[in-house]
């Protein structure tokens, strides 16, 4: 039996309600009635006007001895203390509550040993203010405020979870007491299928219980997730989300296994964390990611993920001062933003097969990173992958040195830049045989057009202008006769030793990136 005023909607501000005196000692007395209705069907032999008086006594507008129906009402407090009962409260809006107002409802709530909320509706930060040894959990409520939980309680017990297919209009928040422990003493889970709009906040917490305990096919929503100075003793398992604004972890030690699986974070910020077991993010996309003095102790897993959900040259992956102690798979990632992993050790040598690089990645990740990437390759003996990464490493080398140029000036290193360029014109760093079998076919047609122009005299330079060009010819040609192992070809042609030695080590050259190329397409 319930009234309009349990059942209605409350003021959207906690200041409206407790300003209307009325309509709280309304609500109160109505709370009394209908949780009297309840108890009296829970246990057996007590009528609905003695758990009426029962209530009133907590909130002490009538003593025991002073109403005839209190009769046996000390004993029902007794069995109530004893009892693991809980009693079921549907549909029940709950607004905000100040003790000092003298109609503090939650009196109300403490005297009961076991609650289960349904569909209920709160308009209110917190259920109680203060340590309770009553066991209560939510099912389908709403919450409309900021939720808090922050006061020890003894929790639902080991097979319930706390919220299960909750609404958290503007957030929920757990914070651990001075010494760290958890608010909750026994608990399956905290959530269980819940919708957080808002930020998840969870603070200075030391707990055993796991966060999340969602159903396969649900479809975590929520906005934020912010954890500092906690740490897990089970696992803490999060998939299947649509879009997460940003995770912010830091100063935390997760005991167990770490999971975020199948999840789309636009910012995912890990800092001085540890990770004693597996960390699993598999097949999950990052905005941004940054990892900074974080220790992995076990398998981590970056299999399928999506770094960057659009490429910019504004930001990058950075993983700085991270250490791997075990094995790291990064196998069929896409890199949509520059990779740094210049400041990070692998014990072992981590796994990135399949992996691709976008064209923003490829122009903006360091010659250092690559250079990983591909040793991780070569240790295994796959030389395909790693020819790869040597081209994109050598290709990082190249605009290393242009940039360098750019500040110190176009003398510094030139000769060095000068062949880094040659051989990525000739060859793309040994990655296409192509180019230089293109370039000595080339060669080849220039020097049989060559050959034929000066048989039979198709093009001949003015006298004016053979005249200026001859001596140099000749002075280049005697310069070229000093190579004794080209005077064989010299004696066939006289008068083009120079353009036979510059053709030579063109064609040398041609070659030679040609072999190179086609042994670094062949597997070993």
């Amino acid at each position: 039996m319930k009234s309009d005023i349990l059942t209605s909607a409350k003021p959207d501000t906690i200041d409206e309600w407790l300003l209307d005196t009325q309509a709280q000692e309304e609500f109160v007395n109505s709370l009394v009635i209908y949780l009297a209705h309840i108890l009296a069907v829970e246990i057996s032999g007590v009528t609905i006007k003695q758990c009426v008086v029962f209530f009133q006594s907590k909130l002490a507008i009538k003593q025991f001895e002073q109403d005839p129906d209190a009769d046996g009402l000390e004993e029902l407090d007794i069995e109530l203390s004893r009892s693991d009962k809980s009693l079921l409260v549907h549909g029940v809006h709950f607004p905000a509550s100040d003790p000092r107002l003298g109609c503090d409802y939650h009196l109300l709530l403490e005297s009961i040993p076991g609650l289960v909320f349904v569909n209920c509706h709160f308009y209110c930060e917190s259920l109680f203010d203060r340590y309770t040894s009553t066991r209560y959990r939510f099912q389908d409520c709403t919450f409309h405020f900021p939720w808090s939980q922050q006061e020890e309680t003894s929790g639902p017990g080991p097979d319930y979870v706390l919220f299960e297919a909750c609404d958290f209009k503007q957030g929920v928040s757990f914070s651990g007491d001075d010494i760290g422990s958890e608010p909750l003493h026994s608990c399956r889970a905290l959530f269980q299928d819940c919708f957080i709009d808002g930020e998840l906040s969870l603070y200075g917490l030391k707990s055993d219980i796991p966060v999340f305990f969602n159903n396969k096919a649900h479809k975590q929503k929520i906005e934020k997730i912010a954890i500092e100075g906690c740490e897990f003793g089970r696992r803490f398992t999060l998939a299947n989300t649509d879009k997460i604004r940003e995770i912010d972890l830091s100063n935390t030690v997760f005991n167990d296994k770490f999971a975020l699986i199948n999840a789309e974070i636009s910012c995912l910020r890990i800092r001085n964390v540890n990770f004693n077991g597996l960390a699993d993010l598999f097949q999950s996309k990052f905005g941004s990611l940054l990892v900074r003095k974080s220790i992995f102790r076990d398998f981590a897993g970056f299999e399928n993920c999506q770094f960057g959900v659009a490429a910019t040259e504004k930001s990058k992956i950075l993983l700085q001062y991270v250490s791997f102690y075990s094995f790291t798979n990064f196998r069929g990632g896409r890199f949509l933003l520059p990779l740094d992993l210049r400041n990070t050790n692998f014990k072992e040598q981590p796994n990135f097969l399949g992996c691709h690089f976008d064209t923003v990645a490829r122009k903006q990740t360091d010659r250092e990173t690559f250079r990983i990437i591909k040793q991780s390759f070569e240790a295994v003996g796959n030389r395909i992958e790693a020819n790869a990464f040597y081209a994109l490493e050598m290709e990082a080398y190249r605009r290393e040195l242009r940039c360098s140029a750019k500040e110190h000036g176009w003398t510094w290193r030139y000769w060095e830049r000068l062949l880094v360029k040659i051989n990525y014109v000739i060859s793309l760093h040994g990655q296409s045989y192509w180019r230089p079998l293109l370039l000595i076919v080339f060669l080849v047609s220039l020097v049989s057009l060559q050959r034929a122009n000066y048989e039979q005299g198709w093009l001949v330079l003015p006298a004016a202008v053979s005249s200026l060009v001859t001596p140099v010819v000749d002075i280049l040609n005697a310069w070229a006769n000093g190579f004794v192992l080209f005077r064989s070809l010299y004696t066939h042609y006289p008068g083009h030793e120079a353009f036979i030695l510059f053709i030579s080590f063109l064609l040398s050259t041609c070659v030679w990136h040609f072999l190179v190329a086609v042994r670094r397409h062949h597997r070993r």
